[in-house]
């Protein structure tokens, strides 16, 4: 049966699974908590929720990204927010959503509606 229209997760949407993007999250936090190598951390995920080739794509691309520029991601997110200090998972959501949208070409409707 088909879902009715509006009902369906927003990530599905886009063409992604609806957790790719809470992965990729995961993935962030995780590297940040315990210092593992990304490249571990992003093979458990995919081969874990058995992700299509281009779906764990895109959660490599985010969490990579993200790792590459993470300074200049902090900058960013430092900038908009005046400098507030967040938690590690707000951190972590504000680096995705803005890879996404600024280094990614992500469409902004995806990328906030995700990060939010």
């Amino acid at each position: 049966m088909k879902p009715q229209t509006g009902t369906a997760d927003p990530g599905a949407r886009h063409g992604q699974p609806p957790g790719i993007r809470r992965m990729a999250l995961e993935v962030l936090l995780d590297w940040e908590k315990t210092g593992r190598f990304a490249a571990e951390l992003l093979d458990e995920r995919a081969r874990r929720a058995v992700l299509s080739g281009p779906n764990a794509a895109f959660l490599h691309d985010i969490v990579l990204t993200c790792l590459r520029n993470l300074s200049l991601l902090d900058h960013w997110a430092s900038h908009l927010t005046g400098g507030k200090k967040f938690d590690a998972h707000t951190r972590g959501s504000l680096r995705s959503g803005l890879c996404q949208l600024l280094l990614l070409g992500v469409p902004a409707h995806a990328a906030v509606n995700e990060t939010v």
